[in-house]
């Protein structure tokens, strides 16, 4: 599922709860650090990508 309005990080948290739940601590330490990298990186991506065409603004 995909759902615009749950922020990145609080998705982030959700899957190293998971994980931390159903494997190891280092596991939640892994996804973590996995997750953190992506969210920055598509926050840069954003920041540096002109707005869609018909994004409000």
């Amino acid at each position: 599922f995909h759902i615009p309005s749950v922020p990145p990080p609080v998705v982030a948290n959700e899957a190293v709860e998971l994980a931390k739940a159903y494997s190891t601590a280092d596991s939640g330490r892994f996804v973590n650090g996995i997750l953190g990298s992506v969210i920055k990186e598509r926050a840069a991506q954003a920041a540096s990508s002109p707005p869609a065409p018909g994004a409000g603004g």
